[in-house]
């Protein structure tokens, strides 16, 4: 395996807190910090940007896609083949009230 050379130094400046939170999290994978920080700057290379999606939107109050509504809406009707009268009544009520992802807008 061929070794690559690291003759560069970078410094960063971070919260006290953070920092010690990673170290314990990369003590228990058996890694340093700077095995650490040249596997993050060797997925940036990989990926050709971060390896993660930045948002200004957060997760739990995000919309499903188009898509993402579709998967959701086959699921359940798989479902509601499953269940009996009764069940199918109860869950007509309740997309009636809310909708189905082909009634419902996004904000």
């Amino acid at each position: 395996m061929e070794s690559i050379i690291k003759d560069d130094d970078i410094n960063v400046r971070t919260n006290k807190e953070l920092h010690k939170k990673v170290l314990s999290i990369l003590n228990d994978l058996s890694l340093d910090m700077t095995t650490a920080i040249n596997i993050y700057l060797n997925q940036i290379v990989i990926h050709q940007g971060l390896p993660f999606e930045i948002s200004l939107q957060s997760k739990q109050n995000s919309q499903f896609d188009d898509y993402d509504k579709g998967v959701a809406y086959a699921q359940f009707l798989e479902e509601m083949n499953k269940v009996n009268d009764t069940d199918t009544q109860w869950f007509s009520f309740i997309l009636l009230q809310f909708g189905s992802p082909q009634t419902s807008q996004k904000n």
